[in-house]
């Protein structure tokens, strides 16, 4: 018998909006153009989509960081919620994405801040 792969994929809406508020993701610094905004932006696509870093990837950093907290669509739904926000620019300055979307399940009861 083979192993059938997931079915279950991120959409991502290719807005650009996460690459516009880098400045919430401490890994991401170094890519910071000043205001934000990721250097390898381009209109609302990445310049370096294929060798973007881990952190980028909501596939690596689910398998890799998070699959022993949540589900894996938890995890998508977690970062669509957020995505979702920084499309209608309700993300708080006060937050980080760490904060956000990378909360424990039992961090996520306690602590409901965007």
């Amino acid at each position: 018998m083979t192993q059938k792969k997931t079915l279950l994929q991120f959409h991502c809406s290719q807005c650009g909006e996460c690459c516009r508020h880098i400045d919430k993701v401490p890994q991401l610094s170094a890519f910071d153009t000043g205001d934000g905004v990721c250097v390898h932006l381009c209109g609302n696509k990445c310049d370096i989509y294929k060798t973007r870093p881990e952190i980028c990837r909501v596939d690596v950093m689910y398998e890799k960081h998070f699959s022993s907290q949540f589900s894996r669509a938890e995890f998508y739904a977690l970062n669509e919620r957020v995505c979702r926000e920084l499309q209608v620019k309700k993300i708080s300055e006060a937050d980080s994405y760490d904060k956000v979307i990378f909360k424990t399940k039992d961090e996520q009861n306690v602590e409901t801040s965007i």
